[in-house]
């Protein structure tokens, strides 16, 4: 595979792949360091078709390293259209030319763009964006596999903001495989690298590889007042408990989990900051228990339990106003009927879901149907019954909400019985 093309200080590069990511960003802090580059430099994508997420999300960090030591980075988008959605989607359009590019935006009905956070409270924000887009978007999660992704998240990106010393802060790209019930998470920044960080309090020195391989053991960190050495371990843990894959791209070494073997090799190119990419099965059970059997250790509360079961009533409250951008679409009201079920599922003890449509003025009656009509049939009329609980004042939008029940409860009456 073709690496990055360079002419004094104009770069091409037509796949961003990881194959060729170490040797690509070389050559673009290699360029920035030319005096003949004079603080400026013209970065083409516009032939690139093929790009890797978690290349992407190293490039979109050193782009913003550099970016904040002055050097002044031009970039051409894909021109084919396939491509270039693809960049937008992906959130890394609009981190690599900004001034064509709107801010990201996060869909139900697709997987978030990468996001960025430098700040706890910024990271705490991208977090629970993501958990609702969880939520919203499929309903294969197990409670297990849930708390679990919730736990890596929050350790993967919480050991950015703590140990990288990155000027950019970091980024994360989360993406659904729903044919194989898997989640990969990506997390890039622009840091030191661990091997650098650990190095301070390994010792005897070691090689790179042999570092990226400490940081994934219990109770391995550089510093135990600030952290306890538990974030990598675990989520490395919770990937392989899960059967799923496990990366690291850091300093001269990479070290890689996949189908259940660990590999972990000296690399020529040293990449500067850290790239992390985590796979993990969400159907298992006891994910996060198995992989942190271990003393001392004890799972946080997850943000199911902390936003709506933390009254401890077995009631669970969904303010529908707070969860469309519109309600005038089976488009806006899938995702909220998707989270609905959701918590029903994976809730503990859940006897009542007040679904509060109080502050709605109007809905459509598609939207009524694909909230209320669809989780009848999903739940079937007894348990529809016994659980939901609907709050409304208006009388149209409880007629239209009455209406919708009404035909998909005929539509289930003369469902033929199961011989």
């Amino acid at each position: 595979m073709t690496p990055i093309k360079r002419t004094l200080n104009r770069l091409r590069l037509d796949r961003v792949s990881l194959t060729t990511f170490r040797e690509d960003l070389a050559t673009l802090r290699d360029a920035a360091r030319e005096p003949e580059s004079k603080g400026e430099l013209f970065l083409d994508l516009s032939e690139c078709r093929e790009v890797d997420d978690a290349a992407a999300a190293a490039l979109v960090a050193e782009v913003l390293r550099l970016r904040r030591q002055g050097v002044n980075i031009v970039v051409s988008l894909p021109v084919q259209l396939d491509a270039l959605n693809r960049f937008i989607s992906g959130g890394w359009a609009y981190y690599l030319a900004p001034l064509n590019s709107t801010v990201p935006r996060i869909s139900p009905r697709s997987s978030p763009p990468m996001l960025r956070f430098e700040t706890t409270s910024e990271l705490t924000v991208t977090i629970k964006q993501i958990v609702e887009w969880i939520l919203k978007s499929t309903t294969e999660f197990t409670r297990d596999g849930f708390t679990a992704v919730q736990w890596a998240l929050f350790e993967i990106t919480d050991n950015v903001l703590v140990h990288s010393e990155s000027v950019v802060g970091g980024l994360i790209h989360v993406s659904d495989s729903p044919t194989d019930h898997t989640i990969q998470i990506v997390v890039a920044d622009a840091g030191v690298g661990i091997p650098r960080t650990l190095r301070r309090a390994v010792a005897p020195v070691r090689t790179d590889g042999e570092l990226l391989e400490q940081a994934i053991r219990e109770r391995i960190t550089r510093d135990p007042d600030v952290g306890q050495g538990n974030g990598l371990f675990g989520s490395f843990r919770i990937a392989e408990k899960s059967g799923g894959a496990f990366l690291l791209h850091a300093g001269s070494a990479k070290l890689e989990l996949s189908n259940g073997a660990l590999v972990v090799e000296q690399v020529p190119i040293p990449h500067s900051g850290t790239l992390l990419m985590a796979t993990i099965d969400y159907t298992q059970a006891k994910l996060l228990a198995d992989a942190l059997h271990f003393p001392g250790i004890v799972a946080d509360s997850d943000y199911i339990e902390l936003t709506y079961e933390m009254a401890g009533d077995g009631v669970v409250v969904i303010d529908v106003s707070a969860e469309a951008e519109s309600f005038t679409s089976r488009g806006s009201g899938d995702p909220v009927r998707t989270k609905i079920l959701n918590l029903y599922r994976m809730g503990r003890d859940v006897k009542t879901i007040s679904i509060d449509i109080t502050n709605v003025g109007l809905i459509s009656s598609s939207f009524a149907d694909e909230v209320f009509g669809k989780l009848l049939l999903e739940l079937g009329i007894d348990d529809f019954n016994r659980v939901i609980r609907i709050r409304v004042v208006d009388a149209t939008v409880r007629q239209l909400i009455d209406r919708a029940i009404a035909q998909r409860t005929e539509d289930l009456k003369r469902r033929p019985p199961i011989s």
